[in-house]
């Protein structure tokens, strides 16, 4: 899969199913879903390796019906933040709200950007479709990714989530390792779909 289809597949497996036929239309969320909104409400949001314009709108999406602050997306191939905003504008011609969260995009890596936050900025995170072909399971792969985790936790918000979708054996599957733990029912229909929060 790629990194929209593990975002769409993430947004689709939290909206109410007969809200969601189109895909492009409004929705509201399920049980787990509004678990989520729990979390993410009041709150920002960091997406890591956030990937295209189409995952950003998704995301963005789903940040905005959960009631967060702020949407931001960082991404070393995000070269150019007009593609974005032509998506987000998108969205909010298909789905008028009140109100939105603010949104940037940046183009770095992951660690860099979470390296670059202020001491003090907590946020949920989002977290899609980075396997070991994004990052590969090699001893320096390994030594990245243990950085990320550690700036993850350090930024997490009080009693905020982590939240992805992926592969079992990806990165983000590896998350219970490294001073998280799963709180969405694994047998599901949506069991890609992941829910950690700090242990």
């Amino acid at each position: 899969m790629t990194q929209a289809e593990y975002a769409e597949n993430l947004e689709e497996g939290l909206a109410n199913p007969h809200e969601y036929g189109s895909k492009m239309d409004g929705y509201s969320l399920n049980e787990m879903g509004g678990l989520v909104a729990d979390k993410l409400r009041g709150n920002p949001v960091i997406d890591l390796a956030c990937g295209s314009p189409n995952s950003v709108k998704r995301m963005f999406r789903l940040a905005s019906v959960s009631g967060a602050t702020c949407y931001k997306g960082t991404d070393i191939n995000a070269w150019s933040n007009a593609s974005y905003g032509v998506k987000i504008r998108e969205f909010k011609e298909e789905m008028p709200m009140e109100t939105y969260p603010r949104w940037e995009i940046y183009d770095k890596d992951m660690l860099t950007f979470l390296e670059g936050l202020p001491r003090t900025e907590r946020a949920n995170f989002l977290f899609n479709g980075i396997d070991d072909a994004i990052i590969k399971p090699d001893e320096a792969g390994w030594e990245y990714m243990i950085h990320v985790y550690g700036q993850i936790h350090k930024h997490l918000a009080i009693g905020g989530v982590v939240i992805g979708c992926g592969s079992p054996d990806d990165w983000l599957g590896r998350f219970d390792s490294h001073g998280f733990r799963r709180i969405n029912n694994a047998r599901t229909r949506y069991n890609s779909i992941k829910i950690y929060e700090a242990s």
